[in-house]
């Protein structure tokens, strides 16, 4: 529908238009922030002209036009207000003079006044209600579009243990911290293409799609070549993967162990030049420094500090105690050790000369 904006303002504030043009008039509005800015000054200026003509005296105007307004003014018998008498001084204010109305009267036409700025008032007030809502929902983000925004890796296996603390398989996991319990293990499929698996108890955050910060614990890392560039953190450096499969355990004492199983891995610590640790070989970073350490290919399935508790102190791990059958809180309780107490005084030497050695290689003749 085509309509001149101006006049178009003018019919709806008179309830002159039509439910359909009602319609258009609240579509046009939504769809152009100009038409509101149109409608909005009309509005406003509808009310200033209502408050002077309803609810401002006369003579708060300007003296000369209350002069003029109060000669205009004749008797009028249709007019059921009291006459009081008012007459222009020099002053230029309304003196008593006999048939004149008193605009301070609370007449009809200034209660109609009253209403008309009301209604004015109550619609710049919807309409402005209306400009912020469109607003706000222009401004806010689509809650799918925030969800996919955030998700960044999916539990892809768990242990019992793991799915009773409520780390499910088909999880979805956003930027945040996870707890994983002891005895527990899961699987992480990151959305940039690294596998992380994590045995407990460890914690860890996860900071993006190929970004990991490893506050404790263990986690081995399949990063193909389409998730190159995978990052580990930990509080002693990070772990820059180069297409690989690794180890990376953080302690208890704040070092940090990398074992490389296969590929290579850069280790990066602050004020020490890149390390970098090939496959079959592990790294041990500490004190701003990466030095090399014993390679376990089986490092996820060894305690984070594999050191066996000797409750009593006695020398012997408690384990082995254990297996021994003596007690691990008593010191004086401990496995007779392996000893030969026999001495070999009194057995003559003799010599054993061209024995064939029956073993594989070369043949060797040895005596003694």
């Amino acid at each position: 529908m085509s309509h001149d904006w101006q006049d178009w303002i003018d019919r709806v504030s008179n309830d002159d238009a039509s439910e359909q043009e009602l319609r258009d008039f609240q579509s046009a509005l939504q769809e152009s922030p100009e038409n509101i800015d149109a409608y909005l000054e009309t509005l406003l200026t509808d009310v200033s002209l209502e408050m002077k003509d309803g609810l401002l005296p006369v003579q708060a105007i300007h003296p000369e036009i209350a002069e003029q307004s109060a000669e205009s003014l004749a008797p009028d018998a249709s007019l059921n207000t009291p006459l009081t008498p008012s007459v222009a001084t020099a002053s230029g204010a309304l003196a008593p003079h006999a048939g004149r109305p008193n605009p301070y009267n609370a007449n009809t036409s200034n209660r109609s006044g009253n209403k008309s700025v009301i209604i004015a008032l109550a619609a710049c007030i919807a309409v402005l209600l209306g400009v912020g809502w469109m607003i706000f929902n222009q401004s806010k983000p689509d809650p799918a579009q925030a969800q996919v925004a955030e998700h960044v890796a999916t539990i892809s296996d768990a242990s019992g243990i793991a799915d009773a603390s409520g780390l499910r398989i088909g999880m979805s996991l956003s930027t945040e911290e996870i707890q994983v319990p002891a005895h527990a293990n899961i699987a992480i499929a990151m959305t940039g293409g690294a596998r992380l698996d994590v045995n407990g108890p460890a914690r860890l955050r996860l900071d993006g799609p190929a970004d990991v910060f490893l506050h404790s614990g263990r986690v081995e890392t399949y990063a193909p070549d389409y998730a190159d560039g995978f990052v580990i953190h930990t509080d002693q450096g990070k772990l820059v993967d180069i297409g690989t499969r690794f180890v990376t355990v953080s302690r208890q004492d704040a070092k940090t162990e990398v074992h490389v199983i296969d590929g290579l891995v850069k280790a990066q610590t602050d004020g020490a030049p890149d390390h970098f640790v090939r496959g079959e070989e592990a790294g041990l970073m500490m004190a701003g420094a990466v030095e090399p350490t014993d390679y376990l290919a089986n490092r996820l399935r060894v305690p984070v500090d594999p050191v066996l508790p000797d409750t009593d102190a006695d020398g012997v791990a408690d384990v082995i105690e254990k297996h021994y059958g003596t007690r691990v809180e008593d010191a004086g309780s401990t496995p007779e050790r392996l000893r030969i107490h026999e001495p070999f005084n009194g057995y003559e030497a003799g010599s054993v000369d061209r024995i064939r050695f029956l073993g594989k290689g070369k043949i060797s003749q040895w005596s003694g």
